[in-house]
């Protein structure tokens, strides 16, 4: 018995999108959204972590699975189904080759590349962006691309985009505002 780790998680996402036919619940069969999702385990028992008793469900299928015998019934058939087919070598060579991010590491990972494009965007159209309206601003395009933009994490990107090895700069206008340029000679 073992617990879902973050790197299982990583590495069983790809197994069960590839085997369960998509980024869908296995209950109700619509796309999931990169929120309100979870890992539910057919047989109920959060210490069976192997990948033949994991599947993708919306948080609200997978509570409602507890009451409804027929919800039940259709997880330990699948629990079957996966156990006769045997992923034991896709798992070991998903392991071996597959990186240890999370979902919500990948998300960062678009999230940061989101901020930087969308800065480059700006200031290779208007010249600058006021560093008041940046982390705003960037939160809300990785929301409307992502579903995420925590601006604290955004504030963490940007800080990362203005350090000396980056692209941008923060200076002062003729107003004396605050302002994300392009760093000259980059």
């Amino acid at each position: 018995m073992s617990r879902l780790t973050a790197k299982k998680k990583a590495i069983y996402l790809q197994i069960i999108i590839r085997r369960d036919g998509g980024f869908q619940c296995f209950y109700c069969r619509k796309t999931l959204s990169t929120t309100h999702w979870v890992y539910e385990h057919l047989n109920g028992n959060s210490d069976d972590s192997f990948v033949d008793n994991v599947v993708l469900a919306h948080q609200s299928c997978n509570l409602k699975k507890l009451n409804d015998f027929d919800m039940q019934f259709l997880a330990i058939q699948k629990l079957e189904l996966n156990q006769k087919s045997n992923l034991s070598c896709e798992r070991e060579s998903l392991e071996v080759e597959s990186p240890t991010m999370s979902p919500e590491m990948d998300i960062s990972k678009k999230n940061f590349e989101l901020t930087k494009r969308y800065l480059q965007e700006i200031i290779n159209t208007d010249g600058s962006i006021e560093v008041k309206d940046t982390i705003d601003s960037s939160s809300m395009h990785c929301i409307n691309k992502t579903g995420h933009g925590s601006p604290v994490a955004v504030r963490r990107y940007i800080d990362m985009l203005c350090s000396r090895e980056c692209l941008f700069m923060i200076t002062k206008n003729d107003d004396g505002e605050r302002i994300l340029v392009k760093r000259t000679g980059k």
